[in-house]
């Protein structure tokens, strides 16, 4: 699996975050670090994620990651 870190700045500066894995819709995991940073965590390889923001006013913003292939070894 893989990580992605996320910086959120403009709009009203109260933002929700959430993120699905696009393969199966599940709910993946998302820590506010502060100061608009984001981490969304357990994406499984190859997979990606869809994000979406949602300010302080209702305005709501959507994009997806792009897949990555995690086939490291592991030691």
């Amino acid at each position: 699996s893989y990580d992605l870190a996320i910086n959120i700045s403009g709009g009203n500066g109260v933002y929700t975050v959430s993120a699905l894995s696009g393969a199966s819709g599940a709910a993946l995991t998302v820590a506010n670090n502060g100061g608009g940073n984001y981490s969304i965590t357990g994406i499984a390889s190859g997979d990606f994620a869809t994000i979406t923001i949602t300010d302080g006013l209702g305005c709501v913003a959507t994009l997806s990651s792009s897949p990555q292939n995690c086939a490291c070894p592991v030691v």
